[in-house]
């Protein structure tokens, strides 16, 4: 620009050179304002963002160290947490962050993979071994990355939660809520195991069990309201409590199962002597018996039967899924809680269980989607 003026002022008698000095001048301006406008309209780069479907939806940026760090503080292990960082890449995930919050996308994407490793891996024993660690992750994400969450009295109770009676007289009788009034709880009446409807007198005291999706249990003392219909639905009604009560947290989701199945009691049996002793467990079948197993889980089950099996006794159940799938478990019997007139429940634990007996129970319990979703 200095130079410009340096020319109109030697030739400043000349008027063509002053109307050309005067022209590039001008011209010159003009480039810099279209340029600068240019320039401020253009978007920014600042590093990779995973792009997020939805009118109006923000880039989410991705970390891979951020989501590590994350997924280590729900208790993922390496494998586990390496398994998700080749299921975003795989299916191309959207908002990775999701995965870590128990949400649906979490649950489409281990779907897919389980329905993928089905198809995909021939070997048995690697099949099982990667549905089982698919597994792990839903359980360890689900137990931790809720909030706690806290009930102060039943009418924070939502509608279609599930809750287990059990009245004084014994028993434990799985249910859900059908309606949230005012003065009262409605439940759905429960059925015994032949289908038929059982009633208790107005005033009976009931114990009342349920959890969140997160394992959180909770229980309150109630007493029978009455019966009526509502809705289409014929409920038997409680009384409100303002006194829940909070229970441990399941580590493991529990799934109501209510079928046939054949348990056996085990023994120890130790051959040899000194280092040469060898410890065997013989199953003992002619002391097989029939029971109902009421719920299961990916730690344990429960099974009513009228001649229960003491307490600490190692035992060996069977039973099929709603799918008709068979399954095979070894287990010690926790506890015992009575049922009248005759009988109890078994709480028990697993001991053994092989990767393919554990995953039919964690297909049974988790249904997690299996099919071509888009994330």
């Amino acid at each position: 620009m200095f130079f410009l003026l340096q020319i109109s002022y030697i030739k400043e008698q000349d008027p063509t050179s002053i109307i050309i000095g005067a022209g590039i001048l001008i011209a010159f301006i003009l480039f810099l304002v279209i340029s600068n406008r240019t320039t401020s309209s253009a978007p920014v780069r600042r590093g990779r963002r995973t792009p997020v479907k939805g009118k109006g939806a923000q880039p989410v940026r991705y970390s891979r160290f951020t989501f590590r760090r994350n997924a280590e503080r729900l208790g993922l292990t390496k494998i586990e947490i390496k398994t998700l960082d080749n299921l975003i890449r795989k299916y191309h995930v959207p908002n990775p962050y999701a995965l870590l919050t128990n949400s649906r996308q979490l649950d489409h994407v281990l779907g897919r993979a389980l329905s993928d490793t089905e198809i995909e891996v021939t070997s048995s024993q690697v099949k099982e071994s990667q549905k089982l660690t698919l597994f792990r992750i839903k359980q360890k994400i689900e137990r931790g990355s809720q909030a706690k969450q806290v009930v102060t009295g039943t009418r924070q109770m939502k509608l279609g939660q599930n809750i287990v009676l059990s009245p004084d007289s014994g028993g434990r009788y799985p249910s859900r809520v059908t309606s949230n009034l005012q003065d009262t709880l409605g439940t759905l009446i429960p059925t015994d195991n032949q289908g038929n409807q059982v009633r208790w007198r107005k005033g009976t005291g009931i114990d009342v069990f349920f959890w969140k999706s997160n394992g959180q249990g909770f229980s309150f003392v109630t007493k029978v309201a009455g019966y009526n219909v509502i809705r289409g639905v014929s409920s038997l009604f409680l009384q409100h409590s303002a006194h829940v009560k909070q229970a441990q947290q399941r580590k493991y989701r529990r799934k109501h199962l209510d079928k046939p199945t054949y348990f056996y009691p085990v023994r120890i049996i130790t051959t040899g002597t000194g280092k040469n002793q060898v410890r065997k467990a013989f199953i003992e079948e002619e002391r097989g018996a029939l029971g109902t197993i009421i719920d299961v889980s990916a730690g344990g089950c429960a099974v009513k039967s009228s001649y229960p099996l003491p307490g600490n006794t190692l035992i060996k159940v069977e039973f099929e899924t709603d799918r008709s799938t068979p399954v095979v478990i070894f287990g010690k019997v926790k506890s015992i809680r009575k049922v009248r007139p005759i009988g109890g429940i078994m709480h028990i634990r697993y001991t053994k269980v092989t990767k393919k007996n554990m995953n039919n129970i964690n297909t049974f319990v988790y249904n997690l989607d299996t099919g071509r979703l888009k994330i």
